[in-house]
């Protein structure tokens, strides 16, 4: 790989130098892939490289080097045009140190992104669990919770407010629902059916200017005209005060069943 004389090296150009200096067989992987792919929370250095078991090592102090008793062909992608394994194959990679909640956001992350989903996690694991691989636990309880119909969260905030509702005991809530009102098609963020609860996420970049709030207003007008509580929430509660912001869903919820019982 050639540079100019003089010119710094990119993130990308530090990864492939990497990537070609390691040998035959080699691929980004880990942290640097998920980083590669645009997953948020991971960074492309210290660069992570994994080879094949076996093959020609040629350390470089500067990377982490893996190996793996196989690679599968499809378990090996081009990204941005570096020899990387897949998102798929970096959430299992990542799933023997990372924490439960950072693989987490990690899934959920990659699934909204279309950068994996059920059928292709559970490829893997089949695969990846008849080597006996480290993390497996982990990767087939994060599959678990999410079926096949599973939607992710669109954002750190509905990831820490799902979070927040499953401390407190409560029953989960449906992820992005689609509603038909007088005003068109909404979304909620998160739905009650039992309920009839529509609880929203705001945060301080989408929810606070004039033309925001006049929306938000109209919409939640249009959803209660089809007899569904709208209960909003903040990012400083949801963040900052997940005990209040759980109490009040609870009691909006408690509330919400008694009417349609």
């Amino acid at each position: 790989m050639l540079l100019h004389a003089g010119a710094p090296a990119t993130p990308l150009q530090t990864v492939m130098a990497t990537v070609l200096d390691a040998g035959p067989g080699a691929c980004a992987s880990h942290d640097t892939t998920l980083h590669l792919a645009g997953v948020p929370g991971f960074s492309a250095t210290p660069v992570h490289i994994t080879q094949p078991r076996g093959g020609v090592l040629r350390p470089d102090g500067a990377a982490i080097m893996h190996t793996s008793r196989r690679i599968a062909l499809d378990h090996v992608a081009l990204i941005h045009g570096i020899p990387s394994t897949t998102v798929t194959r970096a959430l299992f990679d990542i799933a023997a140190t990372a924490h439960p909640d950072r693989l987490d956001r990690a899934v959920d992350a990659a699934w909204t992104r279309s950068l994996t989903d059920h059928r292709r996690l559970c490829e893997a694991l089949d695969l990846l669990a008849r080597q006996g691989r480290a993390g497996i636990r982990a990767m087939r309880e994060a599959i678990e919770q999410r079926g096949a119909d599973h939607v992710a969260p669109e954002s750190g905030l509905e990831h820490r407010f799902h979070q927040m509702v499953e401390q407190d005991g409560q029953p989960p809530l449906l992820r992005q629902v689609r509603w038909h009102t007088a005003i068109g098609e909404v979304r909620f963020d998160a739905f009650d059916p039992e309920a009839r609860v529509d609880a929203e996420m705001d945060s301080a970049l989408h929810h606070r200017s004039l033309s925001d709030m006049a929306y938000d207003e109209r919409r939640d007008a249009a959803v209660r005209d089809t007899d569904v509580v709208v209960a909003r929430f903040s990012d400083d509660e949801i963040w900052n005060r997940p005990r209040d912001a759980a109490r009040r869903l609870r009691e909006v919820r408690r509330a919400g069943r008694a009417r349609w019982s």
